[in-house]
């Protein structure tokens, strides 16, 4: 750490793993100050209704985060707001590409179940229990993505709820009707 660094954001995730970038699956943020002093933080600990104000803080600066360069790249920052926030409501919390993007587990169980399904497989309780302990590890989530079935099967979820979603914009679209519409200014 630098002089200049005053603390040092780590989150530890439930294996051990130290990443610089909140993942679903970390289980404390350690903040490292300069002056050998480590705070540690843990989710479980804070008070319910601080904790809701601290997602919506999250949501807000993660979204945010989403079109700050976009006056350097040209490209339209309601569009890379709406980008991340349909991102978020897939369960992707980590852009794609950058070594880090794994799915949630619960995604990940309904993707595999789903796969199977389509293979003519019965998925019972036990069976259902036993895929959510394997996916529980994030290493394993990022195997099982590779494999094509569940692949297919994760893009045909993510494509149901992007349906899900345009029909509910639809419907409020709808609702509106000519009355309040920028359309009218093209």
């Amino acid at each position: 750490m630098s002089k200049e660094t005053k603390c040092k954001k780590v989150y530890v995730l439930a294996d051990g793993t130290e990443t610089r970038s909140a993942h679903p699956d970390t289980e404390r943020l350690e903040l490292r100050f300069a002056g050998g002093e480590t705070l540690i933080v843990q989710l479980d600990a804070i008070d319910a209704y601080c904790l809701k104000a601290a997602g919506w803080h999250g949501a807000s600066h993660k979204i945010s985060d989403a079109y700050a360069n976009t006056l350097q790249t040209g490209l339209n920052p309601y569009d890379e707001a709406v980008k991340m926030y349909e991102r978020l409501c897939d369960g992707d919390w980590v852009m794609k590409g950058d070594g880090t993007s794994v799915m949630r587990p619960t995604l990940a169980v309904e993707a595999i179940v789903r796969a199977l399904e389509s293979r003519g497989e019965t998925v019972d309780d036990d069976r259902r229990e036993a895929i959510k302990a394997k996916v529980s590890d994030a290493g394993d989530r990022k195997i099982i993505l590779a494999d094509p079935m569940v692949k297919a099967a994760l893009e045909e979820i993510k494509a149901e709820r992007a349906a899900k979603r345009a029909e509910k914009a639809q419907d409020a679209a709808n609702e509106l009707g000519d009355e309040y519409t920028v359309l009218s200014q093209f």
